[in-house]
């Protein structure tokens, strides 16, 4: 039996909305908040780092992001291995849906205008993500090259 979708489903619905409401306000309900305490800890006691990398999924960690530039002044770049409120998958299209969508929207927009740029893993996703956030963006592929890594850095950032 699929209890998600049938005997717990209003309440798992509630929770997510909760969930996507307060994540916004505060990193309480965030399960890994200890990424941002500690990420917040270590920029405080290392000053020379320049700018941040946030690679998502999930992607509240562009909330981490987001409030640590806000608390140390810090550039940040948002790493999108995959779309997220641009997705033409797993879209559904119900009143209470329609709330999740919008409260995503929100949320994406808000932290990831605070980035200095983005990267996708394709030219299509570039386009309509940087459309979406309204934030200049790069390709990088899947897979980690040092030599293009400081290139697209570099192009991002400046």
């Amino acid at each position: 039996m699929n209890y998600g979708e049938t005997k717990f489903g209003f309440w798992r619905r509630i929770l997510t909305f909760i969930e996507l409401l307060s994540e916004n306000f505060t990193n309480f309900f965030i399960p890994f908040k200890n990424l941002y305490d500690f990420s917040d800890k270590f920029l405080g006691e290392n000053k020379d780092i320049r700018y941040l990398v946030v690679t998502a999924n999930p992607f509240t960690l562009f909330r981490f992001g987001y409030l640590l530039k806000k608390r140390h002044k810090i550039k940040w770049l948002a790493d999108y291995r995959d779309d997220w409120n641009t997705s033409d998958f797993n879209k559904k299209f119900g009143l209470i849906d329609l709330g999740f969508n919008l409260l995503k929207s929100y949320s994406e927009k808000k932290w990831v205008k605070t980035a200095e740029g983005i990267t996708c893993v394709s030219e299509a996703y570039k386009k309509k993500i940087s459309e979406f956030v309204k934030r200049p963006g790069s390709v990088m592929l899947d897979g980690y090259f040092e030599e293009d890594f400081q290139v697209k850095i570099e192009e991002v950032l400046s």
